[in-house]
């Protein structure tokens, strides 16, 4: 009998981080899983974790997390997904509180957890920004919620067409394809640790305006295309608010860069270059905040 919960942990590295993932959802206090780790162009053979029945290790070609998620979904047979990245980690109340969601609505085909901002070590750093959102906060570029929080019904994630290797927001293109057709649960509760380290794939903000605006882009045609009319403004609003958020963190970047080395010099005008291209309002509005506040 298949389970009712897959988790599909997608790797590169290996390792003890994907050993600690795969050791928190053998700690969950909903038993009902199995775990389907993708081991993308990875060099460790783990085959400690393929030891148990309840784990399935898949070996690829390094083709990226997207290719390797997608691989994993369909060697799954659970009626619900967890797309959990190989550094993260899940708190053992996780999985029964996101199957309680599904049970008490049967409308819901998504839902994420609020989560927890760690170090390499797990040792806590700043409280997550989950929230309670729907379609329209997505189409508005409100995106609270983090891949690895996610439980997805495999109707939801089937009808939603899973992730787009073309970019590096899929996962902001899988949750609007996803809210578009599904209601969407949030529990309030921190129910993941999520790790912050010098390899994140996410941080530039440059990258992050250009991978975001491309989903965007690309969701607009397909609801114009589909007469959605009145989603439209939603998504400008959103790629206009994608714009100021990454260029006010370009801002902050560059005010926080060590001045007295090059390379923080360097990143001074990087980070300004990439503000000014963005939303020029966002740096004269930071400049007249500082030197208003340096002449009171």
């Amino acid at each position: 009998m298949a389970p009712a919960v897959s988790v599909v942990i997608p790797t590169h590295t290996g390792g003890p981080l994907v050993r600690e993932a795969v050791a928190s959802v053998r700690a969950q206090t909903f038993t009902d899983w199995e775990i389907v780790v993708v081991a993308d162009g990875c060099d460790d053979p783990l085959d400690d974790l393929a030891a148990d029945p309840r784990v399935t290790v898949i070996h690829l070609p390094h083709s990226g997390v997207s290719f390797a998620r997608n691989v994993g979904f369909h060697a799954s047979t659970g009626r619900y997904v967890n797309f959990l990245d190989h550094d993260d980690v899940m708190y053992p109340g996780k999985l029964a509180a996101q199957i309680a969601c599904f049970t008490a609505d049967p409308a819901v085909g998504m839902c994420h957890t609020q989560f927890e901002q760690v170090g390499p070590d797990l040792r806590f750093l700043v409280a997550g920004h989950g929230a309670d959102i729907q379609y329209e906060d997505l189409l508005e570029c409100r995106c609270s919620l983090l891949i690895s929080t996610v439980l997805v019904s495999r109707e939801a994630a089937v009808t939603a067409g899973l992730f787009d290797p073309k970019t590096k927001a899929e996962d902001i293109d899988f949750f609007l394809r996803v809210a578009r057709s599904h209601r969407l649960a949030f529990v309030p509760d921190v129910l993941l640790k999520y790790r912050r380290h010098d390899v994140n794939s996410s941080g530039d903000p440059w990258i992050q305006f250009r991978e975001v605006d491309y989903v965007l882009r690309g969701f607009r045609r397909y609801l114009k295309g589909l007469g959605e009319a009145t989603a439209l403004p939603l998504i400008d609003r959103g790629r206009a608010r994608n714009r100021r958020v990454n260029a006010e963190i370009a801002v902050l970047r560059a005010r926080s860069a060590d001045r007295h080395s090059a390379a923080g010099v360097a990143a001074v005008a990087k980070n300004l270059g990439i503000a000014l291209v963005l939303s020029p309002g966002v740096v004269v509005g930071n400049a007249r905040a500082k030197f208003g506040s340096a002449a009171a």
